[in-house]
């Protein structure tokens, strides 16, 4: 006879519990040794108090500023010393915890617990970083007494430090499905780390070529319309390049930066927790499922036509480094033409990154059938990962295409291309450059397989345009070195860009705009035949790979 009590059903925790949540304790724990979480409690505190109390007490003892001023002033540091903790060290933590559980094991053993995947996330989202957390709020008073001296308005406050979370969010996210996703994982940690640099360092110099929505990624057009001119008007002479950004330009619309940059990072911070999610529940699917990646090429595309449609239309003007700020019908033919190729190399990097992801390899393709046929079906459902992506190139060249042609036909409607001075081979070859590039290099991956994708695109798509410079610099063969690059077929945006450009034909340029004409053309037409052999190829793979699945 068993008298033992009865075993109480285990309640879940929700994820908004965070006290409760088990990692979260765990962590706590782990994190905030006394040891270890002494010495980075005294560093910070020696670090902020020296930057604050000594730019605020030499303003003012040397007779510089007011209090006002200074306390101003000393406000940039702790902003500095706050963004480098939560966005660069706790996104370190947050991957590397994530890989060290994963390299130990207890990544897969807690899988097995009861927990949900969002619990879990959270635990891991907000447990990790919690020692920087703890550092970040330790700051705090600083930035409370810099806000109530220094007069600054606690909606600039609020605004900023929202704005200021929410990227800090991201961030972790982006380590948190880079240690979950990353296969090779010494490198997760470096790489999100990375990864924040890039969206500070690089990423925002974009914004002269008119994809500026990347800045918003990050805190700095809120700081710049928040706590900037604040600093501006206490210290003109010190903040004079720092003007405020104003509303966002997007389509037809102004939106509130704050408001554009929590949309902006809100729809990223779902697109990681999606990636976090699908990894949790299966550490072998994808990244994304192929509706997720359609979905993220087609929110991409409205960003980046959004950015550079008040630009076509005069609404806002566009500064490139070589030609000067143009808009509207002050845009010269020679910018007309650098709208769609910088349209056309963003859309086709971003779909071969999705493509890349959203294409099956081979073992993969096989292990779909065999489970298909075990369930006794016969068809294997194309939304699955270990479906062929076929539709979904197709899908993403479509969306691409009309992205284009709707860039191009805003053009030619505020008066700035002139389709009536072009024939249809001129106007037409853009949108075809782009296409065909797509899916030329989806078909080459779903037959090669991802895994060896650089080495294709090294010898495929780069050393044809390394050849043609080569002779184009050394040999001076001009129109030799045009129709070798054109066996690349990246170098089809910039020939098709070239020939919407128009020319005197009694000027030098006629000739080389013939000569790109007909490369492209030729370009076009091989790689056409190329997808159509490496398509057929592939069909064929995939039927042995159906028949060996099925015996």
């Amino acid at each position: 006879m068993n008298d033992l009590p009865p075993s109480s059903p285990f309640e879940s925790t929700p994820a908004w519990a965070l006290w409760k949540n088990p990692l979260m304790l765990r962590f706590i724990r782990s994190r905030m040794r006394p040891r270890t979480a002494f010495a980075w409690i005294l560093g910070v505190l020696m670090l902020s108090s020296f930057f604050f109390l000594t730019t605020y007490y030499t303003a003012i003892n040397h007779g510089l500023l007011s209090a006002r001023d200074a306390a101003r002033a000393a406000v940039l540091p702790i902003l500095f010393l706050q963004g480098l903790l939560l966005m660069l060290i706790a996104t370190g933590s947050v991957a590397g915890g994530v890989v060290e559980d994963k390299v130990a094991g207890t990544l897969d053993y807690q899988r097995l617990t009861p927990m949900g995947p969002f619990a879990t996330l959270v635990g891991f989202l907000f447990g990790l970083p919690i020692r920087e957390y703890v550092l970040f709020a330790l700051t705090l008073p600083f930035s409370v007494f810099a806000i109530w001296v220094g007069k600054i308005p606690v909606g600039s406050a609020a605004a900023y430090y929202g704005v200021f979370l929410s990227a800090s969010i991201l961030y972790h996210l982006t380590g948190l499905a880079a240690g979950l996703a990353a296969k090779r994982w010494r490198f997760a940690t470096r790489l999100t780390q990375g990864m924040v640099l890039l969206l500070y360092l690089v990423l925002p110099q974009f914004s002269h070529l008119g994809l500026y929505f990347f800045q918003y990624l990050t805190v700095r057009p809120v700081l710049m319309d928040t706590i900037i001119p604040l600093v501006h008007e206490s210290i003109p002479t010190q903040a004079s390049e720092l003007q405020p950004r104003g509303p966002v330009a997007f389509f037809d619309l102004e939106v509130s930066p704050l408001v554009f940059s929590l949309i902006l990072q809100g729809l990223l911070s779902l697109m990681f927790l999606t990636i976090c999610v699908r990894k949790w529940r299966d550490a072998e699917c994808h990244v994304l499922s192929k509706t997720q990646s359609l979905t993220v090429f087609v929110l991409l595309t409205t960003l980046a036509l959004g950015t550079i449609w008040p630009v076509i239309t005069g609404n806002t003007e566009l500064t490139l480094p070589i030609l000067g700020t143009m808009s509207g019908a002050r845009i010269t033919p020679e910018v007309a033409a650098t709208l769609p190729l910088l349209l056309s190399c963003f859309l086709l990097l971003s779909a071969m990154v999705l493509i890349s992801i959203a294409t099956p390899t081979h073992g993969e393709i096989l292990k779909g059938w065999r489970n298909t046929f075990q369930k006794n079906r016969w068809l294997l459902s194309p939304l699955r990962d270990e479906a062929p992506s076929g539709w979904f190139a197709l899908a993403i060249a479509f969306v691409a295409a009309f992205a284009l042609t709707t860039e191009m036909r805003t053009l030619h409607l505020n008066g700035i291309l002139a389709f009536e001075l072009l024939d249809w081979t001129q106007w037409i070859g853009i949108p075809l450059a782009l296409v065909v590039p797509i899916l030329v290099f989806h078909a080459s991956v779903s037959l090669i397989e991802p895994g060896r994708t650089a080495t294709y695109l090294m010898l495929v798509w780069g050393m044809p345009c390394l050849i043609g410079i080569f002779v184009s610099a050394a040999l001076s063969w001009h129109e030799t070195a045009i129709y070798i690059a054109a066996l690349s077929p990246v170098s089809h945006l910039l020939y098709a860009a070239t020939r919407i450009i128009p020319f005197d034909p009694d000027s030098h340029p006629f000739a080389f705009w013939n000569t790109t004409g007909r490369a492209l053309w030729i370009g076009l037409s091989l790689h056409t035949l190329s997808w159509f052999a490496i398509s057929f190829a592939f069909f064929r793979k995939h039927h042995r790979l159906k028949i060996q699945a099925k015996d």
